[in-house]
C-alpha cells in the first residue's frame, strides 16, 4: 500500500503542478489540503518547516482511518509524502507516525529520505 499511495501522490502532484503552474507551493498544499476535506479524508494541515532541515508536520484532524500501524498509517501519509516529494523535486519518507485518540488526530514527520 505505501508504494501504491506514494506512487499515486506523485502522480497527483505532477499533475496539479502542471495543470496549475502559476500556484506557489505553499497554494498548491492548501489546494490539496482542501481536496481532503472534500473527500472526507479528514482535515488536514501541513506545516512547513521554516528553516534548515526541520520536518514537515503533517496532521489530520478527524481521520478517516485511525491508526499509527499498517494500512492507516500508509493510506494517509504516503499519498502526501508522493504529493510533497513531486512538488518540491526531492525524495521523502515519512515518520514518527502517531494516532492521538483523545484529540482524535493523525499526525507524521516527513523528512528528506535518507540515502544508504
Amino acid at each position: 500500500m505505501n508504494n501504491l499511495e506514494s506512487r499515486s501522490g506523485k502522480q497527483d502532484g505532477a499533475l496539479l503542478r502542471k495543470e496549475k503552474p502559476e500556484l506557489t507551493i505553499d497554494e498548491l498544499i492548501r489546494l490539496v489540503e482542501e481536496w481532503d476535506r472534500m473527500a472526507g479524508i479528514g482535515a488536514t494541515k501541513v506545516t512547513m518547516p521554516q528553516k534548515g532541515p526541520d520536518p514537515i508536520l503533517v496532521e489530520v484532524s478527524n481521520p478517516s482511518v485511525k491508526g499509527s500501524e499498517g494500512a492507516a498509517k500508509a493510506f494517509l501519509f504516503s499519498w502526501w509524502t508522493g504529493v510533497l516529494t513531486s512538488f518540491l523535486g526531492k525524495s521523502l519518507e515519512y515518520r514518527n507516525v502517531v494516532y492521538d485518540r483523545e484529540t482524535n488526530m493523525m499526525k507524521c514527520e516527513i523528512v528528506p529520505r535518507e540515502t544508504k
